[in-house]
Formats: structure tokens, C-alpha cells, sequence
């Protein structure tokens, strides 16, 4: 199997400032940078500004977030100006020449592996809902979602697998910082993005190869063949009735209320 280029799945971030600066500034340079080269349909999909409550100095904090497709759009934006304010970015790839038999055999290797950190299987279906990411499918997740850092394989009806690995807090902070003063020495205000995704992807890859030693995997999940996953044949027919037969289960909310518009823009066409 390979992994294809890395790609912004979801970026959010929040702000802290005047209600008015909020209007006139950013709002503004969001919707030129972003919800402009937008679908309609994406612009009630795929991203979410939403007004929290005022601080003790008198400011106002804003959440704006992105996900799918269109967070590439992202890098539109002034990296030194927005990257500092950035609170969580997933960076996903796709797995290009696995097969259905060979995803099952890595799901069971990466479930079972022998770590202390958490390990859940998952098969949610697609949410179509506005608001909501556009998520789903059936996979394997490694780590708390609460977490620094987490990751999953997931494979969604006939589309080829991908992966997938969330950064927020300290690590997210570290390599914005890092990224940041790339851009500042280059003096390019656009290329600090592209140094954070690479910086994001080679994160991931660490984080994999972690989680595949402790699956007793001896190998990179880029290049990995399928002799190379060793499971007992019992344990994949138990996961393979567990995880692929039966209904799929109604997907739990993820908390981003799609069903509160208190204090939401949207800003469409």
C-alpha cells in the first residue's frame, strides 16, 4: 500500500478580540480567503463561525472552523496573522492499492495491539446533516480524541481507505511555532502553511509507526504488504462479524452544534 500527499481535513481556531475588529478584520478576510471560492452547498456544509460569551477585559472570542474538501482553503489566509490562533488541525491521506482483505487484516493488528493507550473500533454512517463534518464509515481509532494527538484508519462504503491524525494543544502549539518562524524568515505570509502540513504529516507518520510496532507490525505503513500483518485467522473472523455485520449503529453527536445557531453567522452567497 502507499500513502498519498497529506491534506488539511478540519482546522479551527479561535479568536480573541473586540466584536467590532471581529467584523471589519477578520470576518471580512474569511470570507474573502475562503467562503468566496466556496459551493453553496460547502458554505452551509463545511464551515462554522460561531460567537462565545465576552472575557473579563471586555473582548469577544470567536470559533471559526473548517472541514472536508475545503479546508485546503486555509491556506489562503495569512499564516503569521492566523496561525497563532489556530486550536486543532487534522491532517488526512488516503491509501492507495489496499485491499478490502488486507484493510480488515490491519484493522484487527492496530485494535489488538498491546498499548496503554486508547484503542476503539468504529462503523458510524455518513452525516448529511448541515453543520456536521462529513464523516463516517468503518475503522480503527488510536488515542483519546481529547488528546494532544490521536489517529484512526477508516474506510468509508467503496472509497479506498485513508488515514487520519488530530493535533491541538501543546504538540499543535509547538509545530505552529515552528512553522511560524519559517514564514517569518522567508517573509512569504502564505508558506507558513505548507510548512505546517509537512511538519504535521511527518508527526503522523511517527504516530503510526508507534502504533504499528506495538501491533507487531515491523514495518512502515507506507510500502506495508498484506504478508506483512500478522493476525490469526480466528481473530480476524471475530472482528470481521463484529465490526462488518449487523446494522450500523446511529453516529453520536461530536459536539458541534449543529443544532444551536445561537450566535452563529452564515455567510453565504
Amino acid at each position: 500500500m502507499e500513502l498519498g500527499p497529506g491534506r488539511f481535513d478540519y482546522c479551527s481556531f479561535l479568536i480573541e478580540c473586540p466584536a467590532d475588529l471581529f467584523q471589519d478584520i477578520y470576518l471580512a478576510e474569511w470570507k474573502r480567503a475562503i467562503v468566496d471560492h466556496m459551493t453553496l452547498t460547502e458554505q452551509k456544509k463545511n464551515q462554522r463561525v460561531h460567537a462565545l460569551g465576552a472575557t473579563k477585559s471586555g473582548n469577544r472570542r470567536y470559533v471559526l472552523a473548517l472541514w472536508g474538501e475545503p479546508a485546503r482553503l486555509v491556506t489562503n489566509l495569512p499564516f503569521p496573522k492566523w496561525g497563532d490562533d489556530l486550536t486543532r488541525v487534522d491532517i488526512r491521506r488516503t491509501v492507495y492499492g489496499c485491499a478490502d482483505d488486507t484493510y480488515e487484516k490491519l484493522c484487527v493488528a492496530l485494535e489488538y495491539a498491546e498499548t496503554k493507550n486508547n484503542i476503539e473500533s468504529f462503523k458510524v454512517k455518513r452525516r448529511t446533516k448541515n453543520h456536521q463534518r462529513d464523516t463516517g464509515g468503518r475503522g480503527v481509532r488510536y488515542g483519546s480524541r481529547k488528546s494532544d494527538r490521536s489517529s484512526k484508519i477508516y474506510k468509508r462504503g467503496n472509497e479506498k481507505p485513508a488515514i487520519e491524525t488530530q493535533f491541538q494543544d501543546d504538540v499543535l502549539d509547538a509545530m505552529v511555532l515552528k512553522a511560524l518562524e519559517q514564514s517569518i524568515e522567508t517573509r512569504h505570509i502564505l508558506g507558513g502553511w505548507e510548512e505546517l502540513r509537512t511538519t504535521l504529516e511527518a508527526a503522523q507518520d511517527r504516530h503510526f509507526s508507534t502504533w504499528l510496532f506495538q501491533a507487531s507490525i515491523e514495518a512502515e505503513l507506507d510500502g506495508l504488504r498484506d504478508h506483512e500483518i500478522p493476525v490469526p485467522t480466528q481473530l480476524l473472523k471475530t472482528y470481521q462479524l463484529e465490526l462488518f455485520g449487523g446494522p450500523i449503529p446511529e453516529p453520536a453527536s461530536e459536539g458541534t452544534g449543529a443544532d444551536d445557531h445561537n450566535g452563529e453567522y452564515f455567510l453565504g452567497q
